[in-house]
């Protein structure tokens, strides 16, 4: 399987809460297949502007239902850098 990668490699991929090279061209290219609407309903890509340097970036998401409610889950946690640029003010 061409994705298949241990713990240990996708904790290393996202060191200090950052993707390396690899983890940044699996994002880039899954954010592409997700918005092209192929995995509609459970992965969604969320484009936003960065915090510093103003450039357009995009995530790709989990969606999830909990009580009937849809909600966007960061595979990554809510320190990494993709939550903290979509969060409101003063919420991450």
């Amino acid at each position: 399987m061409p994705f298949a990668h241990s713990p240990g490699d996708l904790r290393a991929m996202y060191a200090g809460h950052r993707g390396n090279r690899v983890a940044r061209r699996y994002a880039t290219f899954w954010s592409a297949v997700f918005a092209t609407g192929v995995a509609s309903g459970r992965w969604v890509s969320l484009e936003v502007r960065g915090r510093s340097s103003g450039r357009l970036l995009t995530f790709p998401l989990g969606c999830v239902m909990v009580d009937g409610e849809r909600y966007l889950v960061s595979m990554l946690g809510e320190d990494c850098t993709g939550s903290r640029t979509s969060a409101p003010p003063g919420a991450a």
